[in-house]
């Protein structure tokens, strides 16, 4: 759903601070002080800003299907195209909403304006605010003031904050390929108690896929329960047929 863009124009210093600017799920602009914000369930907000997509642009906006929830997650760049497959991932993230709001605020003698990229519900209820940003982008002297302003009311709010960067190569390679195994397979599934007490000590990924007739067609299933992160391996080494494999403890 489309909505207005939001004044961002100057506030008066008198406006209590920070404020929050946000959509609700049925379109609504909402504007609410640090109090308010406490209850907002940011996780079903909309787009508190349209993101930008014009010919000839550097960045790579697009649509990420996320697993965990069946909904398409709007992201800005390549980079957070990238850390979304990793949240996804993290069986700790259960929901996700992008650009969920706008937070008004100073930083010394500054105003600030800074929509973050996404807002994260945990699986033990906490709320996250996450921003992605470039490893070139990191001193700069604008991000480094929005960091310390969403930093500042992250604390007051009683949420995490996740600043995102640098992902390690073979960590990215390994969990984009087993995103190739979000789904669940279409057969197969009858082989998951076997596999997961064949795991119950590491064993090796060829051998824990030979214990069935058709060990190609057991494989899907062993590289999505990877994905599920009920069976896990060492994600920052390159995954071969001598990978150990081990259920989550």
């Amino acid at each position: 759903m489309r909505v207005a863009a939001i004044d961002t124009g100057q506030r008066p210093r008198s406006e209590p601070w920070p404020m929050f600017e946000y959509v609700t799920d049925r379109g609504v602009r909402r504007s609410v002080e640090l109090d308010e914000a406490r209850t907002v369930r940011f996780e079903t907000a909309l787009l508190a800003r349209e993101i930008p997509s014009r010919p000839k642009q550097t960045h790579t906006p697009g649509s990420y299907f996320f697993q965990t929830t069946s909904s398409l997650i709007k992201y800005e760049s390549y980079l957070e195209s990238k850390w979304l497959t990793l949240l996804d991932f993290d069986p700790d993230v259960v929901v996700i909403s992008s650009q969920p709001m706008r937070i008004i605020g100073p930083v010394g003698d500054d105003w600030l304006d800074h929509v973050p990229d996404f807002y994260c519900r945990l699986a033990d209820g906490r709320g996250c605010i996450v921003d992605v940003k470039h490893p070139d982008r990191m001193d700069d002297e604008r991000v480094v003031k929005q960091r310390e302003l969403t930093q500042m009311v992250c604390t007051e709010l009683g949420v995490e904050y996740r600043y995102l960067s640098f992902i390690p190569e073979q960590r990215w390679v390994n969990v984009s390929w087993l995103a190739g195994f979000r789904r669940t397979p279409l057969c197969g599934s009858e082989n998951i108690d076997r596999l997961l007490s064949v795991a119950a000590n590491p064993v090796r990924l060829v051998d824990l896929c030979a214990f069935g007739e058709h060990p190609l067609l057991v494989r899907p299933i062993v590289f999505h329960l990877c994905w599920k992160q009920q069976l896990v391996f060492d994600l920052d080494v390159p995954l071969r047929d001598d990978t150990l494999i081990s259920i989550r403890k």
